[in-house]
């Protein structure tokens, strides 16, 4: 949504100010257009992949253990703890890290794309009746690639803090099976 808000701004700009030449305004929208996919890759790239893949695995381990060893019927609190702790996590950790390639794979074709509308717009080499056409493709691609990339990284940087509170209530359960399993005789 910030990316619609942002890029909406630089199209008012652009279309109100005054630049000579024919398509100057669509070459400056698809610079900025460019910018944007730039921004959305660094916000990918600064989320930590490996991160990810450790809490997976973490939390996996975690709630073997507990399925296998825990005897007893958890209580209605420990249950939801439980579940607000794997549950949702392992599906959004797992898409993350499996659309991550996609999503590198789509900002590189798209940037792709607008370099070449870019080039041919500079050479005049379009249609006159289709340059909106292909300009507003292009706009829709790249807005469509930072929302989805957006909300999958504030997913996870989400799911980060909710595993930073729960996981050392899980691992007290643990350990706490671990001790009583040392008791026994």
């Amino acid at each position: 949504m910030k990316y619609l808000i942002l890029f909406t701004f630089i199209i008012s700009t652009l279309l109100f100010s005054c630049q000579s030449g024919k398509y100057q305004k669509e070459i400056s929208a698809l610079d900025s257009l460019h910018n944007l996919l730039n921004i959305a890759e660094q916000q990918l790239a600064s989320t930590d992949t490996a991160k990810v893949r450790t809490i997976k695995a973490e939390m996996q381990k975690n709630m073997d253990f507990i399925t296998e060893n825990y005897k007893d019927t958890f209580s209605m609190d420990m249950a939801m703890m439980l579940s607000d702790y794997a549950f949702p996590k392992k599906k959004v950790y797992r898409n993350f890290i499996g659309n991550y390639s996609k999503f590198l794979k789509d900002i590189e074709y798209t940037r792709s794309q607008l370099s070449n509308l870019k080039q041919d717009l500079e050479n005049k080499s379009i249609p006159e009746d289709k340059v909106l056409t292909y300009f507003t493709t292009e706009q829709n691609a790249v807005l469509t690639i930072c929302n989805t990339i957006d909300q999958n990284v504030n997913t996870i940087q989400t799911y980060f803090l909710r595993f930073d509170t729960l996981h050392p209530k899980v691992l007290h359960i643990v350990d706490s099976i671990k001790t009583a399993q040392n008791m026994r005789p």
